[in-house]
């Protein structure tokens, strides 16, 4: 099949993706595989609610792809235990000799529970499989992509970042995603590693707990597994230069969500009186800021205290002469 000269390739590069064997994930893998990429499915086939393992949805989606022409192995390993997950990356390597990005999608989602009747094994086996499983890879993984110049990462949240009634286990791992993309964006820029979070809304496995309704008829059809895929392709490939960014996707629409922070009230802080009639401007929001990151807040938080930054520091946690200071040794 002839390439358009503008199109998106992937030719040489790898990608190890998780939870590829169905919804999302094997959309990702499809898609990437389709643009020339050489795909790790990393996916052992367990329930929506985490339970069971199951070898045929990796095997097939890696059958799919050759029978395309493309090249895809298969990693059906269990990515909530470290060996897994560092096991992934080491597969991708032995198998391809490199890893140029990785989407971490795979994750399962409990029923809802009060939280006094929520078990405990369920929340730490949620964020083992998103939280410790990003970790684990992405430790295996900083010094292949850094002795190759560079590497691109996708973390998934969701929506239940914004709060969903019941969902302590669901809503604690994919907000940690959020924390863990800020701290590797910022770590990896200087080394063209760069790291984003998607956010997709669509009719995956989980829509099956949704009531019947005229509206699930709608989500259905409107809001394809394969319409994310795009975006999350766009964020692997080595000219995007997003960075440390929450990109949301639902069908055709895109969109950035941010955290901001209100100016704020400023007082004396010397009583609880004070606190409480401050506390409906404090929340107003017709005046705020988008924090880069800690230190760029806190001169900023200094300046609306009347703090004069007259040296124009923007390092002040020492963190950038750390880093020249690591650089200098080789570190």
């Amino acid at each position: 099949m002839a390439h358009a000269e503008n199109d998106i390739r992937y030719d040489g590069k790898v990608a190890l993706i998780t939870g590829a064997g169905r919804g999302l994930g094997r959309d990702y893998a499809l898609l990437l595989a389709s643009r020339g990429a050489r795909v790790i499915v990393a996916d052992n086939g367990s329930m929506p609610d985490g339970s069971g393992e199951d070898a045929a949805p990796a095997d097939e989606v890696v059958a799919e792809i050759k029978a395309a022409g493309g090249e895809a192995v298969a990693f059906k390993h269990d990515l909530s235990q470290e060996q897994g997950a560092r096991g992934a990356v080491e597969a991708t390597v032995a198998a391809y000799g490199r890893i140029d990005a990785i989407v971490h999608n795979a994750s399962f989602a409990p029923l809802p529970e009060d939280i006094d009747r929520f078990p405990n094994d369920v929340f730490a086996q949620m964020q083992h499989l998103n939280s410790f499983a990003a970790f684990w890879m992405m430790a295996a993984s900083w010094p292949h992509m850094l002795a190759q110049g560079g590497g691109r990462v996708v973390l998934t949240a969701s929506a239940a970042i914004f709060g969903t009634p019941r969902s302590f286990a669901y809503g604690t791992a994919k907000a940690s995603m959020l924390g863990l993309c800020r701290s590797l964006a910022a770590t990896g820029m200087s080394h063209n590693i760069f790291t984003n979070v998607i956010v997709p809304t669509a009719a995956t496995r989980l829509v099956s707990r949704f009531p019947q309704s005229a509206f699930l008829d709608w989500f259905k059809e409107n809001l394809p597994p394969e319409k994310a895929a795009p975006v999350v392709a766009y964020l692997c490939h080595e000219s995007c230069k997003l960075n440390g960014e929450t990109i949301a996707v639902a069908g055709g629409r895109i969109s950035r969500i941010r955290i901001l922070e209100t100016l704020g009230q400023i007082g004396d802080g010397a009583s609880i009186e004070e606190i409480r009639d401050l506390m409906p401007a404090v929340m107003a929001e017709e005046t705020h800021f988008f924090p880069a990151d800690p230190p760029s807040r806190l001169l900023k938080v200094a300046e609306l205290m009347g703090f004069v930054n007259a040296e124009k520091n923007d390092d002040p946690f020492g963190y950038k002469r750390q880093a020249a200071e690591l650089a200098a040794k080789g570190q």
